[in-house]
């Protein structure tokens, strides 16, 4: 069983207006970039889990490779929602990066 504090890496091609976006919404909230991709994940799964899902984003080949240090138990909920779907834990992550960005306005 995950620390409730435990993070685990989880590399994911990030294009660079998502990566900038993620640094902008950091800044304006005053915490880290980890507590944003937390807070991204966290909402997707919870805005998922209220009704069907039906697509997810793929990253676009021009990103960058960026290393995401992410709360090991939200992971965990990851991959059982990427199993499920069939999808890639890394889609699921960048959907939820990508919606949370556009619901808060910074994409």
């Amino acid at each position: 069983m995950a620390n409730p504090g435990q993070r685990t890496v989880q590399q994911i091609q990030l294009p660079p207006e998502v990566h900038e976006g993620i640094k902008l919404l950091a800044r304006q909230d005053d915490c880290t970039m980890n507590e944003v991709y937390d807070a991204a994940v966290k909402w997707f799964l919870a805005s998922r889990a209220k009704k069907a899902f039906y697509y997810y984003l793929a990253s676009p080949r021009r990103g960058k490779y960026t290393s995401l240090w992410l709360n090991t138990k939200l992971l965990d909920r990851v991959r059982v929602i990427a199993a499920r779907d069939a999808v890639s834990y890394s889609r699921v992550i960048y959907t939820a990066l990508v919606l949370f960005l556009e619901k808060k306005k910074v994409l």
